[in-house]
């Protein structure tokens, strides 16, 4: 009798002690703080793996407003943005063609505060780009728009090619709108060489791109 006492004693005992350390156990358990895991924004994939990257070598690539140089504007209808062709070209802009047409082109270049060269030694280059018909001369226009000193260049004639053009034979009946935006950070140059036909139709949507040169941080 005694025996079986002793026994249901220690077995009282040893439930007794399993249920004290079962308690501890989930004491502990419910002081630890909680582990945070990683967060949506942590582990979604970008879908751009560019995003935020400067790309050494790569032209920037601004839209009509966006400075470049210190300058900014707006780039009229039927103007559309496109992506430079050339790493030297800061912006691209597409003019639509018409039946028996080649679209156009209007360029931006801009070197860096201090560089492009004097403007009238670019004037005398890209007239030279030209060989003009016997009589016409170019037109060059110097004028003020907001505050910035501005040139335009009108020049119609054979086309013998320059900088990034594509080598080939003159091409004859070509037209070419210039302007050379003096800048806070040194001097924008935009440039359409096209079909005369075709840069007849861009005059006026030019004259107002021209019109929206602002300075611009």
């Amino acid at each position: 009798m005694l025996t079986s006492n002793m026994t249901q004693l220690r077995f009282m005992l040893f439930v007794a002690l399993i249920i004290a350390v079962s308690g501890c156990d989930d004491e502990a358990a419910e002081s630890q703080p909680e582990q945070p895991g990683p967060s949506a924004a942590a582990t979604e994939a970008p879908t751009n793996p560019h995003a935020g990257v400067d790309l050494e070598g790569s032209a920037p690539q601004p839209a009509g407003g966006s400075p470049v140089g210190g300058v900014g504007w707006e780039v009229p209808e039927p103007f559309r943005s496109q992506t430079p062709s050339s790493s030297m070209r800061v912006a691209e802009y597409l003019f639509p063609e018409e039946a028996g047409e080649t679209a156009g082109t209007l360029t931006v270049f801009y070197f860096g505060r201090g560089q492009g060269g004097p403007v009238q030694a670019n004037i005398d280059r890209w007239v030279g780009q030209f060989t003009l018909p016997s009589g016409r001369e170019p037109s060059v226009e110097r004028s003020e728009v907001n505050g910035l000193a501005v040139t335009v260049i009108d020049v119609t004639g054979t086309y013998n090619g320059g900088m990034g053009s594509a080598e080939g034979a003159p091409s004859s009946g070509q037209r070419m709108l210039g302007a050379i935006v003096e800048g806070p950070e040194g001097p924008v140059f935009f440039k359409m060489v096209a079909e005369a036909t075709l840069v007849a139709r861009a005059v006026a949507p030019f004259g107002e791109l021209v019109a929206s040169f602002h300075p611009e941080s």
